[in-house]
């Protein structure tokens, strides 16, 4: 996994014995998942890096490959335009998009190149339940209440 995003693991091994070849849905069997696992010396619950730095970890093939992440992502697009595919939706996207992403989703970055943008991705765990939040705490907030796409 030398050419793939360094703080991601594919746990295709896992995919591939829950599903025989025969059961699985032509799109599932080629969607890899990917969960958050950041290397040893980076045990935060949250990453934060640019579209060049992602595309420097990994192959071009790699990025652009669709993904089903076990984490949430939030995008951020900053200079260019850019189709991404959501769930084998496109999507269409602008400086000032984001992109908000949910555990369990399909996502692709697409093939465009001439863009940039931030991503932060974040472990489920990372966000407290507005339940558990105590009273004082105004700051909790359920990103699956979120939209999608916000400009």
């Amino acid at each position: 996994m030398n050419d793939t995003f360094e703080t991601f693991r594919e746990n295709t091994e896992k995919s591939k014995s829950d599903l025989s070849a025969s059961k699985r849905p032509k799109t599932e069997s080629v969607i890899q998942s990917l969960s958050y696992r950041p290397k040893s010396h980076y045990q935060l619950d949250l990453d934060v890096f640019t579209m060049a730095d992602l595309r420097l970890r990994g192959s071009k093939a790699k990025v652009q490959t669709t993904h089903r992440y076990e984490f949430y992502s939030l995008t951020v697009i900053t200079k260019g335009m850019c189709s991404q595919m959501v769930d084998f939706k496109s999507v269409h996207c602008k400086p000032g998009s984001l992109l908000i992403l949910r555990p369990g989703q399909a996502h692709n970055y697409g093939h465009d190149e001439d863009w940039d943008g931030w991503n932060i991705l974040f472990r489920p765990e990372f966000v407290l339940p507005v339940s558990n939040a105590p009273r004082e705490l105004k700051l909790a907030t359920n990103p699956d209440r979120l939209p999608e796409q916000m400009f």
